[in-house]
């Protein structure tokens, strides 16, 4: 069975603490050397909303989203990996003391086939439907509609490690694999600091490893 193609790659930074979202602004980041005029002038234009509640714009190759509780920095696409690490290691920088509690290294994947039959196949390998073909009608089909597992990377003792499965239009299937880090308490940046200086490359390459994997393994049979 071939395999499908791969349509999106984001890669994801997630801090959990007690943030200011206000602080936050394109301006502020490109003041500081964090990203270049053109880009803060990007998000300057794809700045929907700046308060003390929540701050979101669009950069162009990355996407930011601040709450009091969560700070969110996505990549449009694989190539903004590193670049990504650079202005979150940047910013926790320039707020060491911002308590941080929650660290998440993520990344989403989704695929495409061009058909129904080898998509369907993906998801009856990863959950066989035969349980349920007699408990439920046949029409319409029994199918998945989310997978979550969770566990921990291999090798890997401090972080826990989750993947979501789940089902897109057009014979689709999106991964999202997140490594997160729990602090015993509210810390200052430092941790959040060492964590993606010292994890960053290697929680990506684990992502990509393991999604592979699954879609490897599961890429055989007769749906999602």
């Amino acid at each position: 069975m071939p395999l499908p193609e791969l349509r999106a790659d984001r890669p994801s930074i997630v801090l959990v603490g007690s943030l200011n979202p206000a602080i936050f602004q394109p301006e502020w980041f490109a003041r500081h050397g964090l990203i270049r005029a053109g880009d803060a002038e990007v998000g300057t234009k794809q700045l929907q909303a700046v308060s003390q509640q929540i701050t979101s714009f669009d950069a162009g190759w990355f996407v930011l989203q601040v709450t009091p509780e969560r700070l969110a920095l996505t990549g449009a696409d694989a190539r903004s990996a590193d670049s990504l690490r650079d202005l979150a290691v940047g910013s926790l920088a320039l707020l060491q003391h911002t308590p941080i509690k929650g660290i998440g290294l993520n990344r989403l994947r989704s695929y495409h086939w061009n058909d129904e039959g080898p998509w369907h196949g993906f998801g009856d390998k990863l959950v066989p439907k035969d349980l349920w073909n007699d408990l439920l009608n046949p029409e319409p089909r029994p199918g998945l509609g989310g997978l979550v597992i969770k566990g921990a990377a291999k090798g890997r003792t401090e972080s826990a490690f989750q993947i979501q499965i789940g089902p897109l239009p057009d014979f689709g299937v999106q991964f999202a694999t997140n490594e997160h880090y729990t602090a015993a308490a509210a810390e200052d940046a430092n941790m959040a600091l060492d964590v993606i200086k010292r994890r960053w490359s290697e929680a990506q390459a684990t992502a990509i490893e393991v999604i592979e994997g699954v879609l490897s393994r599961g890429s055989g049979s007769n749906g999602v």
